[in-house]
C-alpha cells in the first residue's frame, strides 16, 4: 500500500504565543545557529511581519530576507527583534568553565 504524502506546516503549529514560546525555547535549546535564526523567522511569519517590522524600524519583505533559513541577520537586528517579540536573552554560565 503506498504511503500518502502531506505537506507539513510550522505555521499551522505556531497559532499562540504559547506555541511560538515553546517552539524558540527549544531552538535555542538546539544551540545552532541556523536553526535560532530560522526558529525566528518562523515566528516573525506567524505574527505577521509588518507590524514587527514596524517596532525594528525595516521594511517586512528586508525583516522576512533576514531571517530566512541559511542567512546570517547581524546580532543587532536579532536582538532587536527578539525584543520586539517579547524576549530577551541572557547569558548563564555553562558547566564548561
Amino acid at each position: 500500500m503506498p504511503h500518502e504524502i502531506t505537506n507539513w506546516d510550522i505555521q499551522e503549529h505556531l497559532r499562540t504565543r504559547v506555541e511560538q514560546d515553546a517552539y524558540l525555547e527549544a531552538a535555542f535549546d538546539d544551540g545552532e545557529t541556523l536553526v535560532i535564526i530560522g526558529a525566528i523567522g518562523d515566528v516573525i511569519r506567524a505574527r505577521g511581519p509588518e507590524g514587527i517590522a514596524v517596532q525594528v524600524g525595516i521594511e517586512p519583505t528586508a525583516l522576512l530576507e533576514a531571517f530566512r533559513d541559511g542567512n546570517d541577520p547581524p546580532l543587532s537586528l536579532v536582538l532587536t527583534v527578539v525584543r520586539a517579540l517579547g524576549f530577551q536573552l541572557g547569558v548563564c554560565p555553562t558547566n564548561n568553565a
